[in-house]
């Protein structure tokens, strides 16, 4: 299947960071481990909510969010924004969420974003150690995959 996808790469610590916008996905060179490096503190409300503004018309999205730590840094968005966004668009602009941590305490903000029911992959609790790896193997795969063959990313990662 060939469909026209764009990727958009937005790292965050205590600052929001575009490194790549709404670039054609066969321009986009393999992310490798040394694309997820964590560092410092966590301002998840404010990359989700920027990020969200930034594509704010986009339709049909897959939003893969990662993350090493619980919220901590956030100055512009809260909780409540961040999750009504979210919500919003999955409802009117059908995009789809998956959310990807290592701990048990910040798999419980994924849920309290309301994420659960569009993408929780819940396997995702992963040791430091293998994240990096499990993140450029497995959610590369799962996500080609659901592009091409339209499987749901959650369900290819809860069976890795």
């Amino acid at each position: 299947i060939d469909i026209e996808c764009k990727f958009t790469l937005v790292k965050f610590n205590n600052r929001i960071n575009q490194v790549i916008n709404n670039l054609d996905l066969k321009e986009v060179k393999p992310l490798t481990v040394e694309d997820y490096r964590p560092d410092r503190t966590t301002a998840l409300y404010d990359a989700l909510g920027e990020t969200i503004s930034q594509l704010s018309d986009q339709k049909n999205v897959l939003m893969v969010i990662v993350t090493d730590g619980h919220e901590n840094a956030s100055q512009e968005y809260n909780h409540q924004e961040v999750t009504e966004m979210l919500d919003e668009k999955q409802k009117k602009n059908n995009w789809s969420y998956v959310y990807l941590c290592n701990d048990l305490k910040t798999s419980s903000q994924g849920e309290s974003l309301g994420l659960t029911n569009s993408g929780f992959a819940s396997n995702c609790i992963q040791p430091q150690s293998c994240f990096k790896s499990y993140l450029c193997k497995d959610v590369n795969m799962a996500i080609k995959n659901y592009r091409t063959k339209g499987i749901s990313v959650q369900s290819q990662l809860n069976s890795v």
